[in-house]
């Protein structure tokens, strides 16, 4: 069999130098070749090669073993890469390159391939908290929303309760607190009228590539920073308007609280308004009692109701005053004040006019009443102008406290049967007796003597 390497020439005769063949059995030689060159150059070149190969032996059956010699060499070799040994090298150099290469793919595209896991896992890392911090804003965004909404409302309400008219009833220093309240809170109210909902949105297309997945993670965390922004600034503002919206509330309740606490000491001084603008004044009062508790519109609505009838009250004072007017003028004024000496925790208002009762002429004197006990007590009381005419005479003071002892049934009704005509008339007798008046003059002579039990109880009522 031939080597695959076993060099092969012509077996035409040398041109030049001489063909050695090696040794019989010998499994290497050496061949020293000298001619001309394959590349046609002048001047000569050796070309020495060194070789392993097998023996080359022919065996022939029955014949002995006959080393026969390689026929001369000569002329160009038709391969100059024939070299065994150096292409064995350069095979193992190409199969490591190819191994290199396959190795440097592998570990880039394995790089690569991690990378993008990577990339990829940031991104869903940073899409889910996308999808939280939305979520927040919206929540942030909504309460602030909310807190807007309820702080206009307050803004309105105070504004309406701004609108008291009665000097009475408006608190210095209430309002004062009031009036810096409700600026605190209209001045944050203003700053965020602009202020508009941060919105981001997610990628609409899902990445593919590495550097899309960066590039979409890099908008994700961009627009989650805004969002973060977004929520600070609304949960800022909100909580200051919030906070003021509370002041505003505790302000506005102390603004209605201190002009209910101011009715009284207004319906001390104003001793002769009308019965009815007292009775409506003391049901606004009664209505707004709740105010003392909450600022609501409701509320508002309540005291703005007590200030008007506390202004009709204090008007109708005027209109009484102006009814007296006249001759007799300042003798009504004293005659009303001698009465009111008589009971003075019972509201009552006087009615003058030429005859009352069917008397007031040809010396004569009438006077009516009527009571109620709600409210403390109060009483319409009608007298005759000759009361003021023949006035301070005994009989004419008697008339007066007669009246007067109806009026005062509404603090002692539970000494009679406040349900009997003639028993009211009695009490009325009694009690102007127990002043010291005579019985005819206290009004016996029309009414009757009443018992000694009444006339004491009488007594015990002041």
């Amino acid at each position: 069999m031939s080597h695959p390497d076993r060099l092969s020439a012509a077996s035409t005769a040398p041109q030049d130098g001489n063909v050695a063949a090696p040794p019989v059995g010998d499994h290497s030689f050496a061949t020293h070749l000298s001619g001309h060159s394959t590349h046609g150059a002048a001047g000569s070149h050796s070309l020495h090669l060194m070789g392993h190969t097998d023996a080359y032996s022919q065996h022939s059956p029955g014949a002995a073993q006959q080393q026969n010699p390689p026929a001369p060499v000569s002329g160009h070799f038709t391969d100059p890469g024939v070299s065994p040994l150096p292409a064995r090298k350069n095979r193992k150099k190409i199969w490591l390159l190819c191994g290199v290469i396959i190795v440097a793919a592998g570990v880039t595209v394995g790089g690569f391939t991690l990378a993008t896991v990577s990339a990829q896992n940031d991104y869903a890392e940073a899409h889910a908290q996308f999808g939280k911090q939305t979520k927040t804003t919206q929540s942030a965004w909504r309460e602030l929303a909310r807190d807007r909404a309820t702080a206009e409302e307050y803004l309105e309400r105070a504004a309406e309760l701004g609108t008291i008219g009665l000097a009475q009833l408006r608190d210095d220093d209430a309002f004062d607190q009031f009036d810096s309240d409700v600026a605190a809170l209209q001045a944050s109210f203003d700053e965020t009228s602009d202020l508009t909902e941060t919105r981001k949105r997610a990628p609409q297309t899902s990445p593919g590539w590495l550097w899309e997945y960066r590039e979409a993670t890099g908008e994700l965390e961009s627009s989650i920073t805004s969002l973060k922004s977004a929520v600070s600034t609304y949960e800022t503002y909100s909580l200051a308007i919030h906070e003021q919206t509370s002041a505003l509330d505790e302000s506005g309740i102390d603004v209605q609280t201190q002009a209910h606490a101011a009715i009284p000491a207004i319906e001390k001084a104003i001793v002769d308004a009308r019965i009815d603008d007292f009775v409506a004044m003391r049901q606004a009062l009664d209505n707004a009692s709740f105010a003392l508790d909450e600022f609501t519109d409701d509320s508002v609505a309540a005291v703005l109701k007590l200030d008007t009838a506390t202004a009709a009250f204090i008007a109708s004072e005027k209109a009484e005053d102006a009814e007296k007017q006249g001759p007799l003028y300042e003798t009504k004024l004293q005659v009303e004040a001698y009465a009111r000496s008589l009971a003075p925790d019972v509201r009552i208002e006087f009615d003058w006019a030429r005859i009352v009762n069917n008397f007031g002429d040809n010396g004569s004197a009438g006077g009516t009443a009527t009571w109620q006990s709600a409210y403390g007590g109060y009483s319409l009381i009608s007298l005759s102008n000759s009361v003021a005419e023949y006035w301070p005479e005994e009989r004419m003071k008697a008339l007066v406290a007669h009246e007067v002892g109806h009026a005062i049934a509404s603090l002692c009704y539970d000494q009679f049967d406040w349900e009997s005509r003639e028993e009211n008339e009695a009490w009325a007798t009694a009690w102007a007796m127990s002043w010291g008046f005579n019985a005819d003059d206290s009004g016996a002579w029309l009414y009757g003597v009443p018992s000694k039990d009444l006339q004491q109880k009488a007594k015990t009522c002041r």
